[in-house]
C-alpha cells in the first residue's frame, strides 16, 4: 500500500478463479465437500481473532477448482464482535444473505451470521438458483427464510432474543427496546415443509439424491436461533465434511482447462508458499476437464465484481 499525494493504493495479489455462476450446474458432492471446507477453515480463522465478515456471498469467496485455490476477499464490512454488542442494530450484509437476527435487528448480533450465509451458499448450489433470496426489504427477506424453515422457529427465536413476533394481528415484530419501534410486518403462518421436496421442485433435474448428511449439515448452518447454529469449527468437524463416502451420483465435468496431472498436483501442494490444508480429497479424474488448447482458453478476471454485483444493495454499518 502506498500514498501519491491525496490518492492512497493497495496493490493486492492476483488471485486466479472460477465464476460461480458459471460453475453452478457443474457442483458435485465432492465439490460442494472440498467448497464448504475451504470457506468454513476460512471462516474458523477469522472468527477465532473474533472478526465478522459481515457480507459472506459467492463473490467473495473466490475458487479454482483445478489449481486448488480458494480465498475469502472484501473484508469492507468487517468488524470486531466485541464492538458490536448491545449497540444500535447493524443492517450491514447483502440482501438474500442476510441471517434472521439482522433482519429483525437483534442487538447482539455475532460471528453467527456469517455461518448463516455459508447456509445460504449451500442452499444456491442444491438448488441451482442464484440468488436464491430476492428480496427488496427484511419483511420480504423474512417471509422467504418462513417459506423453507416456517414462522414458528421465527416466532420462538425473536421472543428468546427479546423481540415479540406474533402469528395473528397485528403481526409485526416489536422489538422491547423503546429506541426502536419499526414494525416488520408478517401476514401469514408457514409450516416448516420438507426440504428435499422443495429442493426438488425448484430443481427437478438434479442427478443425485440429497444425502442426510449433506441434509443435517445444511440445517445445522441456518439454525434461526444463533446460539444453536453451529460455529465454523463445529461445522467442520460435522460427518458430511470428514466422511469420506458420497451418494451415487452423475459427475460433471468442469468447463474450464486444468493443467497436466502434474502441473495440478504441484497446485495442490502449495498456495502462497503454505501447505494446503488436509481436506477430503476429490479424485483428479473427477475434477479434471478435457484439455483445451491454450488459445481458446480465458483468463478469468480477478478483482472485478461480476456484473449482478450491480443489483445487490451492499449497507454501510
Amino acid at each position: 500500500m502506498f500514498r501519491n499525494h491525496a490518492q492512497l493504493t493497495a496493490v493486492i495479489p492476483f488471485v486466479e478463479h472460477q465464476s460461480f455462476r458459471e460453475f453452478l450446474p457443474r457442483f458435485t458432492i465432492p465439490h460442494i465437500r472440498r467448497y464448504m471446507y475451504e470457506l468454513l477453515r476460512a471462516l474458523k480463522h477469522i472468527h477465532a481473532k473474533g472478526i465478522i465478515h459481515r457480507d459472506i456471498k459467492p463473490n467473495n469467496f473466490l475458487f479454482h477448482f483445478d489449481y486448488d485455490r480458494f480465498a475469502l476477499i472484501d473484508f469492507g464490512l468487517a468488524e470486531k464482535q466485541k464492538d458490536v454488542s448491545g449497540r444500535y442494530p447493524s443492517r450491514g450484509g447483502t440482501r438474500g444473505f442476510r441471517a434472521p437476527e439482522v433482519l429483525i435487528r437483534c442487538f447482539n448480533q455475532t460471528t453467527a451470521i456469517d455461518i448463516w450465509s455459508v447456509g445460504v451458499i449451500l442452499m444456491c448450489i442444491l438448488t441451482r438458483r442464484y440468488p436464491l433470496f430476492e428480496t427488496s426489504d427484511d419483511c420480504d427477506g423474512l417471509m422467504e427464510i418462513a417459506r423453507f424453515f416456517g414462522t414458528d422457529v421465527l416466532v420462538q427465536a425473536a421472543r428468546k432474543q427479546g423481540l415479540y413476533l406474533p402469528h395473528t394481528s397485528p403481526d409485526y415484530i416489536t422489538p422491547v427496546t423503546p429506541e426502536y419501534r419499526k414494525e416488520l410486518h408478517i401476514p401469514v403462518h408457514i409450516d416448516p415443509p420438507d426440504l428435499r421436496v422443495v429442493f426438488r421442485r425448484i430443481w427437478p433435474e438434479c442427478p443425485y439424491e440429497i444425502p442426510d448428511d449433506l441434509l443435517d449439515f445444511l440445517r445445522g448452518l441456518m439454525r434461526i436461533l444463533p446460539s444453536e447454529r453451529l460455529t465454523a469449527t463445529q461445522a467442520l468437524q460435522h460427518p458430511f465434511i470428514t466422511g469420506a463416502a458420497a451418494p451415487p451420483e452423475r459427475i460433471l465435468p468442469l468447463t474450464r482447462s486444468s493443467r497436466t496431472a502434474t502441473a495440478t498436483a504441484a497446485a495442490t501442494t502449495t498456495t502462497a508458499g503454505r501447505p494446503t490444508c488436509s481436506a477430503p480429497e476429490i479424485p483428479s479424474h473427477r475434477l479434471a476437464a478435457p484439455s483445451v488448447p491454450a488459445a481458446h482458453t480465458k483468463r478469468p478476471r480477478s478483482s472485478k465484481k461480476e456484473e449482478d454485483d450491480d443489483e445487490e444493495e451492499k449497507e454501510g454499518k
